[in-house]
């Protein structure tokens, strides 16, 4: 059997590596993933034009409290998602929305049919833990989260409505 060729670009801290180990798991999957940049998006463009190409989704609020929380500067963030954006999105690739427990299942069904595969999973706790009523240990609501560079975020988010709205509430 032929290993099927699935492409990942990624936004750092989307939940890259465990969409990645979703697909790794399997035998009869080679997967192609990083995070996007100017040096590699021309590659991803060319591959994603060939393979399956899915995209790890997480709220962008989250991402850039992830960044932030880490020390990163914005810079890679937006960058990031500027490429996704404008050189992935046309290509009309499939994305997993890791942190909408029940969009992420569906997400993984419609995969399966496009590209006619089996990617069933049990997903580990992300989203929502089993002992907590609301949200995982330091992980907070949307409307809690503040940032040091909010306005810049915000004004991101708000020119790029039609991609991040079609996907969250923002």
């Amino acid at each position: 059997m032929t290993q099927k060729i699935i492409i990942l670009p990624t936004v750092q801290h989307t939940g890259s590596r465990l969409v990645d180990s979703i697909f790794r798991s399997k035998r009869d999957f080679k997967t192609t993933y990083a995070h996007v940049n100017l040096k590699n998006i021309d590659t991803f463009v060319e591959l994603a034009k060939e393979h399956a190409t899915i995209v790890p989704l997480r709220h962008p609020l989250r991402v850039a409290q992830s960044f932030e929380s880490r020390g990163k500067l914005l810079d890679d963030y937006f960058s990031e998602w500027n490429l996704i954006i404008s050189m992935i999105a046309p290509l009309d690739p499939m994305y997993i929305h890791v942190d909408l427990t029940g969009k992420r299942d569906s997400d993984l069904t419609a995969i399966g049919d496009k590209f006619d595969i089996n990617v069933g999973t049990i997903w580990p706790y992300v989203g929502k833990w089993p002992w907590c009523s609301e949200h995982p240990p330091g992980i907070k609501p949307l409307d809690e989260i503040r940032l040091i560079n909010n306005n810049s975020v915000m004004d991101f988010i708000d020119r790029n409505s039609d991609f991040f709205g079609a996907h969250y509430e923002c």
